[in-house]
């Protein structure tokens, strides 16, 4: 897919940034925790996200002038 798993420095337990040839990243985040129910389940909040980053890549493409 587009984005690696961040990965996380075992010595300060922050994320590491993100290589420089990356075009850009996106932090999720929500105003309440995401749960999964029978309403709403996980699945549906994974989609969500991965709409998002599929528009962030239509929006890469459009602006690049060798695709």
């Amino acid at each position: 897919m587009l984005s690696n798993a961040r990965k996380i420095d075992t010595v300060t337990s922050l994320p590491l940034p993100p290589p420089p040839e990356t075009l850009w990243e996106v932090e999720v985040k929500t105003s309440s925790p995401v749960r999964n129910t029978q309403e709403k389940p996980l699945s549906s909040v994974i989609d969500d996200v991965l709409e998002v980053q599929l528009l962030m890549k239509g929006l890469l493409d459009l602006g690049r002038g060798d695709v």
